[in-house]
């Protein structure tokens, strides 16, 4: 959040001990402090207390939304929330102790609401409870009114996308596809699992300033041990060429999917990737009725899209006939009403799918839930790719 200079750190209260009895005594010092959930394998408890802080300032950092109103009155300060983290890791008795307006208390308490389950507190070989006093400062860029307004933009494309090391020529998009094949290529070089059944993988990264590939993360780990591969492919990987925005080298958030097809009868197997810039705080969500939190709510809409391509599409006669296969791409845009714009095919196969890509988005009538930036609804690019493949 470029408007949004978050500092929090823990900070134990006053060494004082509530309650009466051992099972509600709230502590404020204790033989090990509750730690945000981190790395398990890490033994070193220095090390681990040194991971927790770093993943709830990351936490904090992704999840937080500088209020509205709070922007447009130049309200800045330091919120302070007082929480108790309870013998089974859960976080209770939230409230704020020093407000400063502007939604900004309701913000923080949002946020701490949210956390996931702490590892809790130790006191005598005995888990226990723990209260915490937790500032988060919120300080607004005074340069604001001259940018342009943010939901304006279109999030998920920048001016110049990182670039996998190459010398691919021609068009962008042929040089686009050039790249892709390279890191196909890479992760079926380098990759030491063999699938027996197509797998596919969502990873997000970070490419850093200097191209380094940083922050790997996972959707829907349900295969820990490809994951895990995939991970230390990309941790590997040579250095890529930086995202540029504006005119200036930036770091660029990516969701890459991955797609690794199996063939048992000749004991090989290939690889499909797409990357795509994730820029907007919140994704939009394809229509549903999902309940839980953003991320669980976003699963359940990707399932549903999945779902409707999958009720919804026909796979073209002549294509079938001509033994047509392969992977189109659409971009679109989920406007700020929900309203789906722009559709236009980026990757193309022919015998009929490109057009029956289309026209499966001309039936997406209802309107999505928009995608959001610092607190307001903004305009979304997708890139959506949709895979025909003959039995």
């Amino acid at each position: 959040m470029k408007n949004l200079l978050l500092i929090a750190c823990l900070v134990a209260i006053t060494n004082v001990t509530f309650g009466q009895t051992p099972d509600t005594t709230i502590h404020a010092v204790v033989d090990q402090m509750p730690l945000f959930p981190c790395d398990n394998e890490i033994e070193d408890f220095k090390e681990r207390k040194m991971c927790s802080q770093k993943k709830m300032l990351e936490f904090i950092y992704t999840q937080i939304n500088y209020p509205k109103e709070a922007r447009e009155k130049l309200i800045e300060g330091t919120v302070v929330v007082r929480f108790i983290v309870e013998k089974d890791g859960s976080v209770s008795n939230i409230k704020t102790l020093r407000p400063i307006g502007g939604g900004c208390e309701e913000e923080v308490i949002r946020i701490v609401q949210s956390m996931p389950k702490w590892e809790a507190g130790i006191n005598k070989d005995k888990k226990v409870r723990v209260q915490f006093n937790l500032p988060v400062k919120f300080k607004v860029d005074k340069n604001e009114s001259k940018k342009k307004a943010i939901t304006d933009r279109v999030f998920g494309t920048i001016d110049t996308m990182p670039r996998f090391p190459n010398t691919c020529t021609g068009s962008n998009l042929e040089k686009r596809e050039c790249e892709k094949h390279l890191i196909e290529k890479f992760i079926s070089d380098n990759v030491q699992y063999k699938v027996t059944t197509d797998e596919a993988v969502r990873l997000h990264c970070v490419i850093e300033k200097d191209g380094s590939v940083t922050n790997i993360k996972f959707e829907d780990s349900t295969n820990i041990q490809l994951n895990n591969e995939i991970k230390r492919m990309f941790e590997l990987m040579p250095k890529w060429q930086a995202g540029v925005n504006e005119g200036k080298i930036i770091k660029t958030p990516l969701y890459i999917p991955i797609s690794i097809y199996g063939n048992t009868k000749n004991n090989t197997q290939t690889v499909e990737i797409f990357y795509i810039v994730e820029q907007v705080e919140q994704m939009p969500k394809f229509p549903n009725d999902c309940e839980g939190a953003d991320k669980e709510r976003q699963n359940c809409s990707n399932q549903l899209l999945l779902k409707f391509i999958y009720d919804n599409i026909v796979y073209p006669t002549y294509a079938r006939m001509n033994d047509i296969q392969g992977t189109v791409v659409v971009s679109f845009i989920v406007e700020k009403d929900g309203s789906i714009t722009g559709a236009k095919i980026v990757r193309a196969i022919g015998g009929g799918c490109d057009e029956e890509v289309l026209r499966l988005m001309s039936l997406m009538t209802e309107k999505w839930e928009p995608g959001m930036q610092r607190g307001e609804f903004a305009r979304v690019q997708f890139n959506l790719p949709i895979r025909f493949r003959l039995e």
